[in-house]
């Protein structure tokens, strides 16, 4: 089997997934050093911890090439996923998921795809979306304000801050609590759609093409969706246009 490794962050070793189409071991390296600026981060100053590792285990089993996901401990490799931080490419622009396969073009792949084949439909008429903003990569002109005026369910994602600060703006929101990123999944693929920013909770709607809503952060505009149904929006009133957008196609 082929072997690949990555230190994280969580949302760039999703993006990555796209890389491994035959049966391989990935392996995570952990507490390798993070360098977030004056941004807070929730795994404090590394990429990957052992909590983190925990919870993305089991999405990446759920991955129909990855036979298993190991820490890693100095095992040979094929493949070095962190090798596009020392390539060269201007990580703040352009689509994460291609930042692999321009330091690799021997692996390629549809990216516009749903990245499980063996996958249930995605397209679901629940009558609740969900929702995920963290604290970074945040665009100060969408509030999420017009989510208020929705006759749906509003299910949110996140961390307690995150959610605390969320229920500001819209107090009708609820939390789900998970314990591991498959139940994100599965949350994610039984709602009507998904609305977030740059983390790795669109990473998880990205991957499965769910009909999706990216708040673009304008500083770093690298995550560009592809596939399926999506919207980007950079103000309120793109949200609000998107979300009825959305609606009347589901």
């Amino acid at each position: 089997m082929k072997t690949f490794k990555h230190s994280g962050n969580a949302g760039d070793i999703l993006y990555s997934l796209y890389c491994i189409n035959e049966p391989s071991i990935l392996y995570l390296h952990l507490n390798q050093k993070g360098y977030y600026g004056a941004n807070v981060h929730p795994l404090g100053d590394v990429m990957l911890n052992q909590a983190m590792f925990d919870m993305l285990r089991p999405l990446l089993l759920y991955h129909p090439y990855i036979k298993d996901v190991k820490v890693y401990n100095g095992e040979p490799i094929d493949y070095d996923l962190d090798e596009f931080r020392h390539d060269n490419i201007d990580l703040g622009r352009g689509s994460i998921t291609n930042w692999y396969f321009e330091t690799f073009p021997e692996l390629t792949a549809d990216t516009s795809q749903q990245l499980y084949a063996n996958q249930p439909n995605i397209e679901n008429h629940s009558d609740y979306i969900v929702v995920n903003r963290t604290f970074r990569y945040r665009n100060a002109d969408v509030r999420y304000k017009c989510l208020n005026e929705l006759d749906k369910g509003i299910i949110f994602v996140g961390m307690d801050d995150e959610f605390e600060d969320f229920k500001l703006r819209v107090p009708k929101a609820v939390r789900a609590i998970i314990t591991d990123l498959y139940q994100a999944w599965q949350l994610i693929k039984d709602a009507k759609f998904f609305i977030g920013n740059q983390s790795m909770m669109f990473a998880i709607a990205e991957l499965m093409k769910k009909p999706r809503i990216l708040e673009v952060y304008k500083n770093a505009p690298n995550v560009i969706p592809s596939g399926g149904v999506f919207y980007q929006v950079n103000n309120e009133q793109k949200l609000k246009q998107s979300i009825e957008l959305i609606n009347g196609r589901n």
